[in-house]
């Protein structure tokens, strides 16, 4: 289904995204005046009913990656292209103890502001087995292609468990089942692919 309806947010490509409690969450992202450091959630998808987080600190980007952590209704935002350039950086919300959680008017903590692997936008963040994994992503030298997670129940320190990965650019990916995760398509060297990892 489609509508012409207004959001309430400004129109943006290449932002963040993710649920919560019910909650969808859009993050960031490229106006047509560039950048945009702000953050909307909406519980009534049906009326478009939208409110701007308050206290989102995240800076003006694009490209950044997120993922719900469920158990303790966490958001983590991780990366993305700033006017300062590409970012490793790892931010954090929680803005409550248990489901449904409360609107989201609590600042963003910053985990770390330089994690091990390199900056990038456009990187899959996943959630999987206790565990924050980091796939992919591009970056001012072109496709990252390596993966990282993290050892760390706080999530600041992160482990390169594959240096090269072999996947195509601008691939999709998800995980089915918690454990498991799908590497779908892309382009390498100009020619689509319709591969799986």
């Amino acid at each position: 289904c489609s509508s012409d309806l207004d959001d309430g947010w400004t129109a943006r490509a290449f932002h963040a995204s993710a649920t919560v409690c019910g909650w969808l969450l859009i993050m960031g992202g490229r106006t047509a005046n560039g950048l945009v450091n702000d953050g909307y959630y909406s519980q009534h998808l049906a009326p478009r009913i939208w409110n701007q987080m308050i206290n989102f600190n995240l800076g003006a980007r694009e490209g950044a990656s997120a993922v719900v952590v469920p158990e303790t209704a966490t958001v983590y935002v991780a990366g993305g292209y700033t006017n300062d350039g590409y970012k490793n950086d790892l931010w954090k919300y929680s803005g409550c103890d248990t489901c449904p959680c409360l609107p989201f008017m609590m600042s963003w903590t910053q985990i770390t502001e330089t994690a091990s692997w390199t900056p990038r936008s456009h990187a899959h963040l996943f959630y999987i087995d206790n565990k924050l994994m980091l796939l992919a992503g591009v970056n001012g030298f072109g496709a990252a292609s390596n993966v990282w997670q993290t050892e760390e129940s706080d999530f600041s320190n992160w482990n390169q468990i594959c240096a090269n990965t072999g996947w195509n650019v601008t691939h999709t990916s998800a995980s089915y089942d918690g454990y498991t995760i799908g590497i779908y398509g892309g382009e390498i060297n100009g020619v689509v692919k319709t591969d799986v990892w």
